[in-house]
């Protein structure tokens, strides 16, 4: 099974997210433009675990499950992003602003309780985002006018309480999310936010 553990939007979220999709794309014109995520789908990934045995995820789900020692925080949307850094953008991105930082130690968390159980993660630095859109037959332009398209201001702000688990199973009309378990975060004497 497909596994990834994430940071939920609210559905006030999900909603001026979806206007944000919607100007992005009114700015980007006529040309073919990217497929957007649908708004029953926007999340910030904090750890991709990938396929996994369906026998490993009762661990995996009770190391998610434990209450997370980071205070629930605010995290505020703003910025619009392309990755990869070069050439045609494949992936268009909302970022954060306020409570990265605090997002980052929750990631740094689950990341490590699922490492000890053998799972393998990327390696590349996290960035906490939402995924707006995947482009497959974008062309470097395309780049430009995203970033003209960037307003910076801030989209929407959500509270962070809990971590969800969810198993990620792929259909013809996009991927179905089914959460699998939830982990509160709670002040308590975590490592310090960076």
């Amino acid at each position: 099974m497909r596994l990834f553990a994430a940071i939920e939007l609210d559905e006030a979220a999900r909603a001026k997210v979806a206007d944000e999709q919607r100007r992005i794309e009114r700015a980007l014109g006529e040309r073919a433009g990217p497929k957007w995520t649908s708004g029953d789908q926007l999340h910030i990934t904090l750890v991709f675990l990938g396929q996994i045995e369906e026998a490993n995820a009762p661990a995996i789900a009770d190391a998610v499950r434990t209450p997370i020692p980071v205070a629930p925080f605010a995290l505020t949307f703003a910025g619009v992003g392309v990755f990869p850094a070069r050439g045609a953008p494949r992936v268009v991105w909302l970022g954060t602003t306020t409570g990265s930082a605090e997002a980052a130690s929750v990631q740094r968390l689950v990341g490590e309780r699922v490492r000890r159980l053998g799972v393998e993660l990327e390696s590349r630095p996290f960035r906490p985002h939402v995924t707006l859109a995947r482009w497959r037959g974008a062309v470097p332009g395309d780049r430009r006018r995203l970033h003209a398209a960037n307003t910076g201001r801030d989209i929407a702000t959500i509270g962070v309480d809990h971590v969800t688990l969810f198993h990620s199973k792929p259909l013809p009309g996009g991927s179905q999310y089914t959460p699998l378990a939830v982990g509160p975060l709670i002040a308590g004497e975590g490592p310090p936010v960076q």
